[in-house]
Order: structure tokens, then sequence, then C-alpha cells
């Protein structure tokens, strides 16, 4: 009986240990499978993300400006891809004016994409592709209206409209300039050369800054806080302090340019070294002395910081 016993016991444990051998290697074969298959999905997932990622910074780049160009379609599935690469020309236009209209027509509705097939084969060169094209207008003044005013040759004589603006990433850019846009010919007819062309900012009088710095310290001395620099005014802040009810009537000076000097270090700064050409210093001899910054932004004066009465001692 003890042998019986100790025989059923032993084919006992060898069926468990055949039970448990069949579960665990029935476990491998479907980890295995579980795992080949979230690979798989996270592959295909990865790819579509990171395709739906790219393709999501194409049309956002360039203020959204290649909307308008259709890239080609992949066989398969007829789904749009990156912008090609490509940088084929659009077809020559029959004269300069053709060229250059032509040419802002696209610029203005920022349709930069569109504007890239205008530019002259060096140009288009040098660009490279649509997208950098597309791209390098994040640094370039927008363009929101223009006027032909004459063609000389190949050269066309412009008046711009500009979307104006003050910040610390693009400094001033004006309401107006004038442009002359070269064009070459090419494939019988013209685009336009951009490289070879000038594009000049056309600023404020500076007659309006003495009455904007006026008005600043008058709003000032009422303790008010009147239009200027969004963020506060730059250089010696402390004399703004000292405006609030200072007693006396407010004296103004005529506009000049930014002195040489030290204390406009915080000024170039914040908007490089293009604000020597259009700010403009307001000296102030009453209530308090001190030159107010001024800045031509959009069409009108605005008031950007403040230097001590003397700045070219290095005060």
């Amino acid at each position: 009986m003890e042998a019986t016993a100790r025989d059923t016991s032993g084919t006992t444990r060898s069926k468990q240990l055949l039970r448990d051998g069949v579960v665990v290697a029935a476990a491998l074969v479907l980890g295995f499978g579980v795992s080949a298959l979230v690979n798989t999905v996270r592959d295909r997932g990865g790819r579509s993300q990171a395709s739906a990622g790219r393709s999501s910074l194409g049309a956002k780049s360039g203020r959204n400006a290649a909307a308008r160009y259709q890239p080609p379609a992949t066989a398969a599935d007829a789904s749009p891809r990156f912008p090609s690469p490509d940088n084929a020309p659009a077809p020559a236009a029959p004269t300069p004016h053709a060229a250059v209209s032509t040419f802002l027509d696209h610029e203005v509705v920022q349709d930069f994409a569109g504007s890239f097939g205008y530019l002259a084969g060096p140009d288009r060169t040098t660009q490279r592709t649509r997208s950098e094209w597309v791209a390098n207008h994040e640094h370039l003044p927008p363009i929101t209206g223009y006027t032909i005013t004459g063609v000389d040759g190949t050269n066309a004589r412009v008046d711009l409209t500009l979307r104006a603006g003050l910040d610390f990433v693009h400094g001033l850019t004006p309401a107006n300039a004038t442009a002359t846009f070269a064009t070459s010919f090419e494939d019988g007819g013209y685009r336009v050369a951009y490289a070879s062309s000038v594009v000049t900012p056309v600023y404020l009088s500076d007659a309006g800054a003495p009455d904007t710095a006026r008005q600043w310290v008058v709003a000032r001395q009422a303790c008010q806080h009147p239009p200027e620099l969004a963020g506060g005014v730059l250089g010696a802040t402390y004399l703004v302090d000292g405006l609030c009810r200072a007693p006396g009537a407010v004296t103004v000076g005529g506009a000049g340019m930014l002195p040489d000097s030290p204390a406009v270090e915080p000024f170039l700064a914040a908007f490089g070294p293009d604000v020597t050409r259009w700010a403009r210093l307001v000296p102030v001899s009453s209530p308090v002395g001190m030159s107010v910054v001024t800045a031509p932004v959009g069409e009108s004066w605005l008031v950007i910081g403040v230097l001590a009465a003397s700045p070219g001692a290095g005060t």
C-alpha cells in the first residue's frame, strides 16, 4: 500500500509538471504574439504621428503662407505630402511691370510658395526650395499693399505698405517703404531679381516726436500711465518715478538723433543697431531734466525710453 501511494503521488506530480509546462509554453507563445502586435501598432502609430507632425509643421510655417501651394500626392492614397523640394519656376511674365506686380500680388496675400515661382533663377537657387522661401518670411517685413509708380528699363519703382510694428525680435517695421525691384530676362520673359532689389524704409517726420514726448511727460506728471513701450520704458527708468506730482510746466526741445554714448546700450540690446536710424531723442528741461526716446511706430510716435539729461557725458 505504501508503494502504491508513492507511485500515485509520483504520477500526480508528473501530471502537474506536465500541465504547468503546457501553461508556461502557452503563456510564452501568447506573450510573444501580443508583444509583436503591440510593436507593430506602435511602429505604425509612431510613423503616422511623426508624419502628421511634419505635415502640421509644414502647414504652419511662414504664417500658413504655404496653404495655397498644393504639393504632389502619393500614388497609393492621394494624400498630401510635405511641400516638394522642386524649385521649378512659374511662367515668365511678358514685361518687368507684370513680373513685379504678379510677384507682389502673391506676397500681399501671403502666398509665399506662389511668389517663389516668380523669382529669378539665381534667387531660386539661393533659396533652394519653396519651403525655405516660405520660412524666410518670418524675418521679412509683411507687405500689405503696393503701388508701382514707374518702370525704368528692367527696374520697377514701388511704394510699399507694410504691417507696422515694434518688438524685441524684429525691431521696428515702418508703415511704409519705397522699393526698386529689379527683374531679369529669362525663358522669353521676366522674373524678379530679388537679391538685386532694394527696399528703403520710410519713417515718420521728426516733427511729431516732441509733442508725443510732451504729452507723455504731462501724463506722467499727473501720475497716469500713457501709451509707451509694452513692458515699460528702457534706460534711466528712475527718472520716470520722479515725474509723478512734479511741479512746473513741461518744456521740451526739438527731436534729435541718439547720442554715441554707453547710455544707449539698453536700446541697442533691445532693438539692434538700426535703432540709431529711427529713434529720436527729445530733451525735457522741466519739470524733471531728462531726454525722452521716441520711436515712429505705425502712423504715430511712441515713447520707448528715457535717458539722463546729458547722455553724451556717459551718464
